[in-house]
């Protein structure tokens, strides 16, 4: 690349002028320039300032953005670090380049999505941020029903995924959303609560058939009726006389007992 003048004559211009009035000496000066071509990776990722002709020798600045860009819609990129001349070089977001040779710089960045998993039972695991085209492990736990006799059972993940296990994989190819689901199982509430009223139903069947049964026996066995009989006391029939005394009756009944303590208190 021109440079200048030097010599007996003195300019930066590609031409110029000169009284020939004695021995002139000139030299036209050229300076010596490599080429720098500064790019990117992906392309998605702005592109540093930095590429053209410097001469021989300059020390280059160049710099990227930023160690993260974006973000905020669920995708970003991640500064890797600089790659020169097909080798990877300085990690650092601002790279200084001597300029000894042509030059090829590229920052590359890496692209990343971000993962959302939701559930409302549980615990999810999986969530955060992924490379681009990685392969992203989700599960959620089971629960722990407080009710006796009620299971909370996973139904399967919604979103960007479908899937009926409990762990699954989703591919990184963009931002995405997994939510886990489940239903509510109360097959051991009802099988307790049928099981409950067999019970108490063979229960009362039992107490019924037991009660039958002894009004049954009660009939058939012969009613025993204890009766208080009024009898009358009369005077024994004149005995001719006897030396000794009239034998009284031998056995006497406790009404009749009852009867002459009442008549003979003495």
């Amino acid at each position: 690349m021109f440079s200048h003048w030097s010599g007996d004559y003195s300019g930066v211009g590609t031409n110029g002028s000169i009284t020939i009035n004695d021995t002139r000496k000139i030299t036209a000066v050229y300076q010596l320039q490599y080429y720098l071509d500064v790019g990117v990776e992906p392309q998605a990722a702005p592109l540093p300032q930095g590429t053209g002709w410097y001469n021989a020798g300059d020390a280059v600045t160049l710099n990227v953005a930023g160690q993260m860009l974006g973000g905020q819609d669920g995708s970003k990129l991640v500064f890797q670090g600089w790659n020169i001349d097909g080798k990877t070089g300085q990690a650092g977001v601002s790279l200084v380049l001597q300029m000894d040779s042509p030059h090829t710089a590229t920052a590359q960045f890496k692209q990343q999505y971000y993962l959302k998993v939701m559930t409302d039972q549980g615990v999810a695991y999986g969530e955060g941020w992924y490379d681009s085209g990685a392969t992203a492990q989700i599960y959620a736990s089971t629960p722990v029903s407080t009710t006796y006799g009620v299971s909370i059972i996973f139904n399967g993940w919604q979103g960007d995924v479908q899937s009926d296990s409990q762990s699954s994989t989703i591919l990184m190819d963009k931002p995405k959303t997994a939510i886990a689901s489940w239903r509510t199982d109360y097959t051991i509430l009802n099988l307790t609560i049928a099981l409950g009223i067999i019970t108490i139903f063979l229960a009362g069947a039992g107490i019924i058939a037991y009660v039958a049964s002894n009004k049954s026996r009660f009939r058939q066995q012969p009613m025993t009726t204890v009766s208080a009989t009024t009898q009358t006391i009369t005077s024994p029939t004149p005995q001719p006389l006897m030396k000794h005394r009239p034998t009284q009756p031998k056995e006497k009944t406790v009404l009749q007992e009852d009867i002459e303590k009442t008549e003979n208190p003495t």
